[in-house]
């Protein structure tokens, strides 16, 4: 893991270029209702059940999206002092597209919940706060949902490898919404601040949009939140297809050593059914009083367990 620091600049610069690419199924009506709620949305929820399905537009299989469940199925990142991760909105893969096998023995780092139908391996998170809401406290809550995904994503890409991947690179992205602005983020594994300690995480920020102003500043933002959220799914994908494949070898591999390998290869081949392809202060919808009023510094946001 030598060398894992954060994200350099050209990687960003490309990031950001991505986040930017047209979308062309925004239309003028979809601003205008989107000037209507984001007037009247006070409350989160308001936001989350109408604002943010505006920005989405089609979100593609719904069975990859969620939101407002508690992570309790994922092993903590700390001293089990934070409650659990809670995104009002995350996106993630069904259960079914990462190989079983692999699903249970990672799944303290890839399965949020033990509820089967919800999504795997999620690496796409936002966090809403309403008109009267604390930003710093919705930065705080991105911060540890994103470390858990950055964490879940890098522990697919190291499946039956000696090392955790570190390549300076994000594969985990989320946003904070609240009136009117989103702010754009990305959670990368940085090396453990001690010899044989935990990876911690750090968060950077590549883009901050304005939708209320005018159609096309809704367009710039509207199309930065599905491009990231796109992103992130193929870098989820490519995640999942290398647990897989490694998953399959592994699968091979055990039935060589049992003398009955080239039998079962054959098979598996004609069948298809191998698949290639810090410390933080973070009181999450808890009774324990945060001081939501103080900033979050970039010293916050590069979260260290």
């Amino acid at each position: 893991m030598a060398g894992c620091r954060q994200s350099p600049r050209i990687w960003m610069r490309y990031f950001e270029h991505y986040l930017s690419l047209d979308n062309p199924y925004l239309h003028l009506d979809d601003f205008r209702k989107f000037q209507r709620e984001d007037a009247q949305a006070s409350k989160e929820r308001q936001v989350t059940t109408t604002i943010i399905p505006i920005i989405e537009g089609d979100v593609g299989d719904k069975k990859c999206v969620a939101g407002e469940i508690p992570f309790t199925n994922l092993d903590h990142l700390t001293d089990r002092t934070l409650v659990p991760g809670n995104p009002d909105i995350y996106y993630g893969a069904r259960p079914e597209q990462l190989d079983r096998s692999t699903r249970k023995s990672l799944g303290g780092h890839v399965v949020p919940s033990t509820q089967e139908d919800l999504p795997v391996a999620p690496n796409f998170f936002v966090e809403v706060k309403g008109h009267d809401g604390s930003t710093a406290v919705a930065k705080r809550q991105l911060s540890y949902d994103m470390a858990l995904g950055a964490r879940g994503i890098n522990t697919l890409q190291a499946y039956n490898s000696s090392d955790l991947r570190c390549d300076n690179r994000a594969y985990t992205l989320g946003c904070t919404y609240q009136a009117g602005i989103i702010k754009m983020y990305a959670s990368q594994p940085i090396l453990p601040s001690v010899p044989g300690g935990q990876p911690g995480y750090n968060m950077t920020q590549p883009k901050v949009l304005a939708l209320t102003n005018d159609p096309e500043a809704f367009r710039q933002g509207a199309t930065a939140y599905r491009n990231g959220r796109d992103w992130a799914k193929r870098q989820r994908d490519d995640a999942i297809n290398q647990a897989n494949d490694r998953a399959g070898h592994e699968m091979v591999e055990s039935f060589e050593d049992d003398g009955i390998g080239l039998s079962f290869a054959s098979e598996a081949s004609a069948s298809d059914t191998i698949v290639a392809s810090q410390d933080i202060n973070l009181n999450r919808r808890s009774n324990v009083p945060s001081s939501e009023e103080s900033g979050a510094s970039v010293d916050e946001l590069s979260l260290d367990f």
